[in-house]
């Protein structure tokens, strides 16, 4: 498990860990039909597992050698213990700081989010409430800039329509009494954002939200957050909305996240910054591993190998599937075995 290869990617290079076993096997070489039919046979095979459950790929190769034992099991595994898995994996690098600042922050238990971001340095962040995607409109956006993020009290209407006149939300502006207040809407006609950009915020603190899809599987269910829903569908007519009490939230360019007593789910986003150039990716699957193998541990407990000498760390789940791997190749090999064997004797018989 000790890091003896590189990799090359653009002008970086990384040293390579067990998290890269993938990307090593396929540099497997080979010099004849024989080499390169078992070598495809034994890609697939840990291929295939690796993908079931991650971590299994390696450990399969491991046994294949015939020299790993089991040294310890243990069901109820500690923080340690996770700690211990993802040091093994990855001894270093970013992407080990990472899962294991995420797994403190609750990964095993909350909805993870990996991408790729534009900012420099890779941020890490943690939201509780219900996330509503979109963007701002376009127009107030530019006066907001890209890097719009603001967490405040307001007063949030949705809208499933387009607003197409500063009339109709005319009554809502006037209700706020200079309060922040925050409109999602299928869209908005440009004389009405243009007149809410060139007011904000001096007279109006109103930001026009454009939303493809409704983050819940009912609209009118964001009522329960605190948010004034307006639907042609029940006979609701903007103008005549009434707003209700406001809702913490937390506002940015592409996103609103409702803050509710009644919902409190938890999300981790990881941005891995443009920093990173060509190795966004690779620490990006890292880590994506990496948090795979943390819940695996937490959920299935965390066995002690021995290989050649070493002792690392695995979830169980993982040892159990690289076995059912394991197990399947002695047998294509047996198989394959006996049919090189026999096709031998033919071909000497026929010489004879």
């Amino acid at each position: 498990m000790s890091s003896a290869g590189t990799f090359s990617y653009g002008d970086r290079i990384v040293t390579a860990n067990a998290c890269d076993f993938l990307r090593m096997a396929a540099e497997w070489p080979r010099s004849s039909p024989i080499d390169l039919a078992i070598r495809n046979i034994i890609l697939s095979a840990l291929y295939s597992s690796e993908t079931k459950m991650g971590g299994s790929g390696i450990i399969s190769a491991m046994l294949l050698s015939g020299d790993v034992e089991i040294i310890s099991e243990t069901r109820k595994p500690k923080y340690s213990d996770v700690s211990d898995v993802i040091d093994t994996w990855a001894p270093r690098g970013i992407s080990r700081k990472i899962a294991k600042e995420i797994f403190m922050m609750g990964a095993c238990g909350s909805e993870v989010v990996l991408s790729e971001g534009n900012q420099w340095g890779t941020k890490v962040s943690c939201v509780s409430g219900t996330v509503q995607k979109g963007t701002v409109d376009n127009l107030m956006l530019g006066k907001l800039g890209v890097d719009y993020n603001c967490s405040t009290s307001a007063f949030v209407v949705a809208i499933d329509g387009i607003v197409e006149s500063l009339g109709h939300i005319h009554k809502l502006l006037e209700s706020t009494e200079g309060a922040p207040l925050v409109i999602m809407a299928k869209g908005f006609l440009p004389d009405v954002t243009n007149t809410l950009a060139a007011n904000y915020p001096q007279k109006l603190k109103c930001i026009p939200f454009v939303v493809q899809d409704w983050c819940l599987e009912s609209f009118l269910r964001l009522r329960d957050l605190g948010v004034t829903c307006v639907s042609s569908e029940t006979g609701d007519m903007i103008e005549h909305s009434i707003l209700g009490s406001m809702v913490n939230i937390n506002i940015s360019s592409q996103e609103v996240i409702l803050h509710s007593e009644k919902n409190q789910k938890r999300k981790i986003e990881v941005s891995f910054g443009k920093d990173l150039d060509s190795l966004k990716g690779v620490s990006l699957d890292r880590t994506k591993l990496l948090l795979a193998l943390t819940r695996f541990t937490s959920r299935t407990g965390v066995m002690k190998l021995s290989y050649n000498g070493k002792t690392f760390t695995v979830p169980k789940s993982s040892y159990m599937a690289a076995k059912k791997c394991h197990e399947s190749l002695a047998k294509i090999f047996e198989n394959l075995g006996a049919i090189v064997t026999l096709s031998q004797r033919k071909t000497n018989n026929g010489k004879s």
